[in-house]
């Protein structure tokens, strides 16, 4: 999955997981989850 980060400029290390699936008209479903900034230290 790192192409769609990459299609949509998301560092690696910001994305906890990632996804990717095909609905029943042909769809491509992508679910990207992000690591959330507010509760990581500094």
């Amino acid at each position: 999955m790192d192409i769609i980060t990459d299609l949509l400029n998301i560092p690696q290390e910001d994305v906890l997981s990632s996804s990717s699936s095909q609905s029943e008209n042909g769809s491509l479903i992508i679910d990207i989850t992000l690591v959330s900034k507010k509760f990581s230290c500094p």
